[in-house]
């Protein structure tokens, strides 16, 4: 296709990777090493593109102490105590997703499905 360009958003990249392919590597022509190139260069752009300036929100130090007074119980397999923490961390914050999902994985744990599948369902 005579006098066909690709569009810039797909040309700046591409171009830009050459570039960077031909100074890194001035001697090499290999389509490995243009495939690693790119995806240094992409990892690059999404890790550039996912960084925020985004005000972090802050933890409530009660919830910070259920939470790992938590953790703690369900690594030493003590159920009930890990449960009633978790259960607390959520009155604290009811967004606290981590929380909630180590509760359900709590109940999983001792078989209560049916209270695991609630937990994660609120």
């Amino acid at each position: 296709m005579a006098g066909h360009q690709e569009p810039f958003l797909l040309d700046f990249p591409l171009k830009s990777v050459i570039i960077f392919n031909n100074l890194v590597n001035p001697n090499s022509d290999k389509k490995t090493d243009m495939r690693a190139t790119f995806s240094i260069f992409l990892i690059f752009i999404i890790s550039v593109g996912c960084s925020t300036d985004a005000p972090q929100r802050e933890v409530n130090p009660q919830f910070t102490a259920q939470y790992q007074k938590a953790v703690d119980a369900l690594d030493m397999n003590n159920f009930a105590e890990a449960e009633n923490a978790f259960q607390a961390c959520l009155q604290i914050d009811p967004n606290a997703h981590e929380a909630r999902m180590l509760l359900a994985r709590t109940y999983i744990r001792q078989q209560k499905f049916t209270r695991a599948e609630e937990a994660l369902q609120t």
